[in-house]
């Protein structure tokens, strides 16, 4: 908290400045209807910790709110007018001209930091994969007349459909193995005990299938979760109609699936059998974000951290990491027919 002398009775005014995410479920409904309805939120938060020990040493409480995306509260707003009047009387410039410049710098401060915060966790996409991302997220026609660059018989598909299934590559692999390390390694951090790709040869009779991708102890009442994670395409012709008309319908089927697959295994090893499926645009199944809401309370818990701000954390790098690695499949089979 920072403070300077306001007015000409010299009453010391305590600056508080917060930034503030109009993103938060908290505030999203108000923020999408209401401008800065955010900050004012985050004001009234400011105002009720900090007003009684402000009286106390006979400071004004005054919040400095500011949204992420740049919108400042209208307290900071008035303080700012009153610090630019008095900033274009001592460099003798107009209070518009010194009201702007207080805002420039602020908010390329802002922007500055969250980029830094962004760039940081490894949250952004470079040009190439977002214009990429973008064009196949709009259904743009992704192939271009391109047949696939490993599939010489195969044709691509304007949605990007067999680019984001086809198993040659090594890319649905590489998909997969990233979602569930980021899964394992957010399991970690809310201190709980990980396996990854467990099952093989232990039941009597040595199965090798594989159906925990991550296996973590003491989910739920003492008992281990197997979570099978898997990508789907609501684009594959056994469910495109389906899954036009009810969102998150491919995700489903998946699941039912893992579990006709999985549960008589886990039974025997008493395991709990979750299917973790996301479908390529981003849509996870029911149990997936049941089992994320569970882990992020758990995380939330020992990281000191808002419920809300973990999940959001967690959902951001597993999709921002599933369209990293759709995009790379859908880029390295493009093969233009006029290059050879």
């Amino acid at each position: 908290m920072s403070w300077f002398r306001v007015g000409t009775d010299d009453c010391p005014a305590a600056l508080d400045i917060t930034v503030t995410s109009p993103l938060t479920p908290a505030t999203l409904r108000d923020a999408s209807s209401t401008a800065g309805a955010a900050a004012y939120a985050a004001e009234c938060r400011k105002h009720t910790a900090n007003y009684a020990k402000c009286q106390e040493l006979g400071w004004a409480c005054i919040p400095l709110a500011v949204e992420t995306f740049g919108n400042w509260g209208m307290e900071a707003q008035g303080v700012f007018s009153r610090l630019a009047s008095a900033l274009g009387m001592h460099q003798r410039t107009s209070k518009s001209w010194a009201l702007h410049t207080i805002y420039s710098r602020l908010n390329m401060s802002l922007v500055r930091s969250v980029a830094r915060s962004i760039l940081g966790q490894g949250l952004h996409l470079d040009p190439p994969v977002f214009q990429t991302a973008l064009k196949w997220w709009l259904g743009l026609d992704t192939a271009e007349g391109s047949i696939c660059a490993l599939c010489p018989d195969k044709m691509l598909d304007p949605l990007g459909h067999h680019a984001t299934t086809c198993k040659r590559g090594g890319d649905v692999v590489f998909r997969h193995n990233k979602l569930r390390d980021i899964l394992a390694e957010t399991c970690r951090r809310a201190h709980l005990s990980v396996q990854v790709e467990a099952g093989c040869n232990l039941t009597p009779d040595h199965s090798h299938s594989r159906p925990a991708d991550v296996l973590i102890s003491n989910w739920v009442l003492g008992k281990t979760a197997a979570c099978d994670i898997s990508v789907t395409s609501p684009l594959n012709s056994n469910i495109m109609s389906e899954a036009g008309v009810t969102a998150g319908a491919a995700a489903q089927a998946t699941e039912l699936r893992k579990h006709e697959a999985n549960d008589v295994k886990c039974s025997e090893l008493g395991w709990l059998c979750i299917p973790l499926v996301v479908e390529s645009y981003g849509a996870w199944g029911k149990e997936a974000m049941e089992s994320f809401s569970s882990l992020a309370s758990r995380l939330a818990i020992t990281s000191s951290r808002p419920k809300s701000a973990v999940l959001s954390e967690l959902y951001g790098r597993l999709n921002l990491n599933l369209v990293r690695a759709n995009v790379r499949a859908i880029m390295s089979r493009y093969c233009p027919l006029n290059s050879f």
